[in-house]
Parts: structure tokens; C-alpha cells; sequence
């Protein structure tokens, strides 16, 4: 209670101009987001079951993979803006390469590890020595074999990407570097402008927004 309290000290609610403002571009930059989480996700998927599909049929090879997967996840979302700053900088399509870098940060691990952990220990040893009897190989077994007997752990790692692209939106789309700043759109970018501006009232209301999705 005395949290609260203090969180609330000062807080004046928004006028109705700028509850006005806020109702009318929220849905348009909620949409933009939302594209672009829903690219994340699929592109995140697809490569995870690109890289767990190559640990399974070269296990030898596994171990480096879940190796290079932890050190790479505990990179913070964030460090990709300053690691990158002269690709964002310096080049047109800089800053939506940069800010797909940072998405992927904030969503692919969630399905990576899913994957590798538990999708790849969720195979059956049955069904994989029926598929070498009856020699099924290639697309056919990625596709009819493979991916369905990942599909619980795939599940469950997009549930997670999902709210891990929503959180990555805010340091994504919205970001300083060098004295010059990059707004890429979308409600991330409009959560980070308002908690830069001090705005209290529209940045709580807005993040109560997203906090529906």
C-alpha cells in the first residue's frame, strides 16, 4: 500500500485532449507493433527449428549449439543499439536491421531453449527407428515427423516469445545514440517517449494498454 502510494504522489490524470490523442494513435501504433512481433515470432521459429533440426540429426554438434545459444542469450536486448550504432548510423536500412536484431534478442531464446531442452528429449526413439525402417528422409520427415513431435515445447516458447517481443519493442523502436535519435514507430517507441519525457499519466496508461496483449 505505501508503494502505491508513493507511485501515485503528484499524479494528475490526462485531460480529455490528450486522452483523445492517446485513444486515436495508440490503436495505429499498437498495429505497427504488432506486425512486427508477429514477423519476430515466425522468423524465430524458423530458425529455431532450422538450428534444432541440425542438433538432432548431428548430435555431435549439440553441444557447441547449446553452448553458443547461452552465451548469445545473456546479451542484454539493449547492447545490440551501441554494438551496432555504425550499421544504424551509417546506412538507410541501418536502424530496421538493428531494431529486428534487438527483437530477435528479446523473443528467439525463449523458443531456442524450449526447443533444444525439451523438443529434442520429446522425440520418440520408436517413431525414429520406424522412419529409418521405412527410409523417410528429407522434407518428408522434417515435415511429417520432425516438426510434429516438437509441436508442445514450439508451443510453449511462442507463448514466451511472444511477451519477449512485446517487452523488446520498448528499447527497439525508440532509441539515442550519438545525439541522434532514432523513432521508429510503434507503441514501444511511444512507451519510451513518454517515460523520456517524464509524462507520467499517458505512460502509465499506455503500458496498461499493452499490458492486454
Amino acid at each position: 500500500g505505501a508503494v502505491l502510494l508513493v507511485a501515485l504522489r503528484g499524479f494528475e490524470p490526462p485531460s480529455l485532449q490528450k486522452l483523445g490523442a492517446l485513444a486515436y494513435s495508440f490503436p495505429v501504433e499498437l498495429g505497427v507493433s504488432a506486425a512486427r512481433v508477429a514477423a519476430v515470432l515466425l522468423l524465430s521459429a524458423a530458425l529455431c527449428l532450422g538450428v534444432t533440426y541440425l542438433a538432432h540429426t548431428k548430435p555431435a554438434a549439440g553441444g557447441f549449439i547449446a553452448l553458443g545459444g547461452e552465451l548469445l542469450a545473456s546479451i542484454p536486448a539493449v547492447v545490440w543499439w551501441p554494438l551496432l550504432s555504425r550499421v544504424a548510423l551509417s546506412y538507410a536500412w541501418g536502424p530496421q536491421v538493428v531494431m529486428l536484431v534487438v527483437f530477435l534478442q528479446g523473443a528467439f531464446w525463449y523458443l531456442y531453449f524450449n526447443l533444444i531442452v525439451y523438443g529434442l528429449s520429446s522425440v520418440r526413439r520408436d517413431l525414429m527407428e520406424m522412419t529409418s525402417v521405412y527410409r523417410v528422409r528429407g522434407v518428408a520427415y522434417f515435415r511429417y515427423f520432425f516438426v510434429p513431435s516438437l509441436l508442445p515445447s514450439l508451443a510453449t516458447g511462442a507463448l514466451s516469445a511472444w511477451g519477449g517481443a512485446w517487452n523488446a519493442s520498448i528499447v527497439a523502436e525508440y532509441v539515442s545514440l550519438g545525439g541522434t535519435t532514432l523513432d521508429l514507430g510503434g507503441v514501444g517507441a511511444m512507451i519510451s517517449k513518454f517515460a523520456e519525457k517524464g509524462d507520467s499519466p499517458a505512460l502509465l496508461l499506455t503500458a496498461l494498454l499493452l499490458s492486454l496483449f
